[in-house]
């Protein structure tokens, strides 16, 4: 049996227990709604073309802090993996910055960006560097040293030896971290949007907290669950597609 069709079994088994789980008497279906509820509501979220906005004004809020925080997060990995100095001198702030609980922070955020995109962005992005950071250093510093410096005496230097040498050996950090980074950065996008949105998967979930509508919330969050699910799907593909380019750039 494929992993597919498993995942697929186990899937339609935690629903069917979702839809009749109510009538076991353990659970109240005002609190917990059920899957053909939500289907219905997200259909007609569908149809009415309501649901597309609310995902767009999310995912671009989460892409554009992804993309930031991708960025940064990567300069300043490749920054401290590739050199000594920049390593001693930052990585006891990257450590200790990671520790600090960002999404406690997105009020404040808020009150420095006000309650438009700008303040999902910045939290999107806060959340996204440090995956980004650690993922891109740590590949670095755990490539082979000894096909590095023979690629080093063999004339490899700057952006060549980066390409050639260092970003095949850290593919699979930077594609694990991102993988990671994708739905926190969604995550991040949606709590900012609990804060104080008018639009947004977070805004549906939370405008359906407030209605006592179970239903609505777990619609909005079951189009979240998808998104992320897709996502992380394209970047699985990316990662085996890479991993031949990594085998074959690492044999120089």
């Amino acid at each position: 049996m494929s992993v597919a069709v498993e995942r697929l079994i186990v899937i339609a088994a935690m629903l069917l227990f979702w839809q009749y789980l109510p009538l076991t008497g353990w659970a109240d279906p005002f609190f917990i709604s059920s899957p053909t509820q939500v289907a219905a509501l997200i259909w007609q979220w569908i149809a009415d073309g309501e649901l597309l906005g609310h995902i767009l004004t999310t995912a671009s809020e989460a892409f554009a802090g992804l993309l930031i925080g991708s960025v940064l997060g990567a300069g300043i990995g490749l920054a401290c993996g590739l050199s000594a100095a920049t390593q001693k001198a930052l990585l006891p702030l990257m450590t200790m910055g990671n520790s600090l609980p960002r999404l406690a922070f997105a009020p404040l955020l808020i009150a420095w960006f006000g309650f438009g995109p700008s303040s999902k962005i910045a939290l999107s992005a806060s959340v996204v560097f440090f995956f980004i950071f650690f993922g891109v250093y740590s590949g670095i510093r755990s490539g082979n040293q000894l096909l590095t410096a023979n690629a080093r005496v063999m004339g490899g230097r700057g952006l060549a030896l980066l390409w050639h040498v260092h970003l095949p050996q850290a593919f699979l950090w930077i594609v694990a971290s991102l993988r990671l980074a994708v739905g926190y950065a969604f995550a991040a996008a949606v709590i900012g949007e609990y804060l104080g949105a008018d639009r947004g998967l977070g805004y549906l979930i939370v405008y359906g907290k407030e209605m006592l509508d179970m239903t609505q919330v777990f619609a909005g969050m079951a189009v979240v669950i998808a998104i992320v699910g897709v996502l992380d799907v394209g970047l699985r593909r990316v990662a085996q597609m890479g991993s031949r380019w990594r085998g074959l750039e690492g044999r120089l």
